[in-house]
């Protein structure tokens, strides 16, 4: 995959994950816990540019939470083929907005 840009490493991804996480409440924090997958990777397209990148942190299925590295937000999705979100919407600076996807109950 060709690297997006803007072009957060790894551990400055998880660094910003980590501050948001800690920020939740206790019940946010649990359900994170639960879903919580290894930080990585993944692309978004909007209107068919991209890829941009988002970084996933939590999965229920194929619905996913994570960082959208160019809004600057945290989001939600679907993880379709070729580690591409789909369905991709943004909360904004809040983890805990961002948490409706894993809240719901699984279809």
């Amino acid at each position: 995959m060709d690297s997006p840009v803007p072009d957060l490493t790894l551990v400055e991804a998880a660094a910003i994950i980590a501050e948001a996480t800690a920020e939740l409440n206790a019940a946010d924090r649990e359900l994170v816990r639960q879903h919580a997958i290894p930080v990585r990777q993944a692309i978004r397209r909007l209107n068919g540019d991209g890829p941009l990148p988002v970084w996933l942190l939590a999965a229920d299925g194929p619905r996913v939470v994570g960082y959208d590295e160019v809004e600057e937000e945290f989001g939600s999705g679907v993880l379709g083929d070729g580690n591409e979100v789909q369905e991709w919407v943004t909360f904004g600076d809040r983890l805990a907005w961002a948490l409706v996807y894993i809240r719901a109950p699984s279809a």
